[in-house]
């Protein structure tokens, strides 16, 4: 198998209009900074590049760690068929309910066709103090 990427765009939400465009809401860059306790809803948008034409099967699990624990926020399995190498796969878990109470990163972990799960990307949370 060719070596698989990802790519991850972070967001609040992803809507789905009637013509099949994404509509990505609330898009983070880099780094999430606010006060705790705070939650939140979010999302993941994700491409995933490299994989050969044919049938597959992907499991996506999304977790919260903070260097001590880590924490599942969603998991999604998608089955779907590549009909050319050259376009990317796509995956969108919404719906992911966020505790932010600690400092930490979101995770977007992959495995594919039963492979090793490979990390695809990370958000850093930052946390500054109620004032």
């Amino acid at each position: 198998m060719a070596e698989i990427r990802a790519r991850v765009v972070f967001c609040d939400d992803i809507r789905q209009e009637f013509n099949g465009k994404l509509i990505l809401i609330g898009v983070y860059s880099g780094e999430i900074r606010l006060q705790a306790p705070f939650i939140q809803p979010m999302a993941t948008w994700i491409q995933i590049f490299g994989l050969p034409a044919g049938d597959h099967k992907t499991s996506v699990t999304v977790t919260y760690e903070d260097g001590k624990n880590s924490v599942i926020l969603g998991k999604i399995d998608v089955q779907f068929q590549i009909s050319d190498a050259a376009l990317p796969a796509h995956a969108f878990p919404t719906g992911l309910l966020v505790n932010f109470d600690r400092p930490g990163d979101i995770v977007v972990n992959i495995s594919i066709d039963d492979q090793p799960t490979f990390i695809a990307d990370r958000l850093r949370v930052s946390i500054s103090e109620n004032s």
